[in-house]
């Protein structure tokens, strides 16, 4: 038979559920013994603290990593080998990648002149009628 493993307590996640779990606790040991509930209310506050710090934490994290991420984006795109030897300045490598980006450009725009052009001479071609 197989013995049953130790369940791990409940960890609550946001400071709504902490006061949740923390008042009736409170009340409880109210009814017993006061030091205990004000030792106690000490715990509950510091925890409060605790939970609000590592939501901090973690939304800085998350913006952090979002950052970064957009940096990384940012950087990958503006890697292009634009010459092979020799020493090149960014004016220049900015200059080199345009006229590249323009010349392909234009023979993409000539590209679609002759498509359209062609799809054109299709369309009469299948709209006149046959001679007869």
């Amino acid at each position: 038979m197989r013995e049953a493993r130790p369940t791990t307590p409940y960890i609550p996640r946001s400071l709504r559920t902490v006061w949740k779990k923390a008042f009736p606790l409170a009340q409880e040991m109210h009814k017993d013994n006061k030091e205990a509930m004000d030792i106690f209310m000490k715990f509950a506050r510091g925890s409060s603290a605790n939970m609000h710090a590592r939501l901090q934490a973690e939304r800085e994290f998350a913006n952090t990593q979002a950052v970064a991420r957009a940096r990384r984006q940012r950087q990958k795109g503006n890697r292009k080998v634009v010459q092979n030897g020799g020493v090149i300045y960014a004016a220049n490598a900015r200059s080199i990648v345009q006229k590249r980006e323009q010349e392909a450009l234009k023979a993409a725009r000539a590209l679609l002149r002759k498509e359209r052009a062609t799809a054109k001479q299709l369309l009469q071609d299948a709209t006149r009628r046959p001679e007869s």
